[in-house]
């Protein structure tokens, strides 16, 4: 092989490479990118705090905005828990738009009930879900809730 084809194999191996990337990148910027976190806390009123609660939170770390329906907390069993009543900073249907994160909230005692309600005891391993209106999922990493908490 003479030093020519070695170089043209190499540029045209190179564009392949590049050409590959670059089809990977864009086609990942169209997909929706949502990444859903849990946390406890509290809220302000003036001087005084509420009692503990847990928030879902969404945070769409994509390009394009992503219209979320209401978030729900998925329990080993594959049942889900659904707060109709829950507070939080934005109404569902919601569209979220790239960059921005929305998050409900709910009181630890209510959710507590709910699962003493659907029999469950001490320790149990739960996972925060956010569902667009496309029908994909998005679940934060599995955490553990004791109802001791």
């Amino acid at each position: 092989m003479s030093l020519l084809e070695f170089i043209t194999a190499v540029v045209a191996v190179y564009g392949a490479g590049l050409s590959t990337y670059v089809f990977l990148v864009e086609r990942r910027d169209k997909k929706p990118r949502l990444k859903v976190g849990v946390s406890y806390g509290f809220l302000t009123f003036g001087p005084s705090l509420s009692d503990q609660m847990i928030f879902l939170e969404a945070v769409n770390t994509g390009s394009r905005p992503v219209f979320l329906d209401a978030p729900y907390l998925l329990l080993p069993d594959n049942k889900t828990i659904v707060f109709p009543t829950s507070s939080g900073d934005v109404n569902f249907p919601h569209e979220l738009h790239a960059g921005r994160s929305c998050k409900i909230w709910v009181p630890l005692n209510e959710l507590s009930a709910a699962l003493i309600r659907e029999g469950y005891g001490s320790d149990v391993q739960l996972a925060a879900c956010y569902r667009d209106q496309m029908g994909t999922r998005f679940r934060s990493k599995k955490f553990r809730f004791s109802l001791g908490d």
